[in-house]
């Protein structure tokens, strides 16, 4: 993933962005985006979250 930087999160999400299903859902919000779908967060941002903060300084995460 092009807009995911911070390789710590890189390494733990390898498996997941080799993946079919992730492949998937990617082409599918491509399609939708070309279709003029509005998506958020925009494609530039689905990583800031984690970009900023490595995954070895994660304590807690609230969904």
């Amino acid at each position: 993933m092009a807009s995911l930087t911070e390789q710590t999160w890189k390494e733990k999400l390898s498996t997941t962005f080799e993946s079919e299903s992730f492949a998937k859902l990617a082409a599918f919000l491509e399609i939708e985006r070309k279709m003029g779908a509005t998506i958020y967060p925009p494609k530039e941002d689905i990583f800031s979250a984690l970009n900023l903060c490595p995954f070895d300084k994660i304590k807690v995460v609230i969904v």
